[in-house]
């Protein structure tokens, strides 16, 4: 089964439903490797490539704590996200790359008409590894429309 999970989720077209059914079945065996605690993270999630996929890694994280973790995390990201605001435009106003790249940032977003919920949360997210001056080139995984093919 971990055979056909690898071999499903390495296809273009992923049948969503098979890889859920077959994660569904085989939660036992993902418990028993994290027990046995032999394997790495890394080397745990190469065994088990349907958790990079949000949908899985959230269906995971519901099977083990019986607690859907869209809503905790967006709570306390909604909790923090004033707070993040404010220190992203302290530093925004100060010299350097850094300082320099959060502007960009908060530029981008001062330029949006409407400020929901998903602008301010965005904003927060995208801003975070800049501020913290980490690489966000892995980071985020953006897509460019013009390079999908629609049939």
């Amino acid at each position: 089964m971990r055979l056909q999970i690898i071999q499903e989720v390495g296809r273009t077209e992923r049948n969503q439903l098979l890889i859920e059914k077959l994660m569904q079945t085989t939660f036992a065996l993902r418990q028993q490797d994290i027990v046995k605690g032999d394997l790495l993270v890394r080397d745990f999630l190469d065994s088990w490539p349907a958790l990079w996929m949000e949908s899985q890694m959230c269906a995971e994280f519901q099977c083990i704590t019986n607690v859907n973790l869209r809503n905790p995390f967006y709570s306390e990201l909604d909790r923090h996200t004033s707070r993040l605001i404010n220190l992203y435009r302290q530093k925004a106003s100060r010299t350097g790359k850094t300082a320099e790249a959060l502007r960009e940032i908060l530029g981008t977003c001062d330029l949006q008409e409407e400020h929901d919920v998903n602008v301010r949360r965005t904003l927060s997210l995208r801003a975070l590894p800049v501020y913290l001056r980490e690489d966000d080139s892995e980071f985020f995984k953006t897509c460019n429309v013009s390079t999908i093919n629609i049939k």
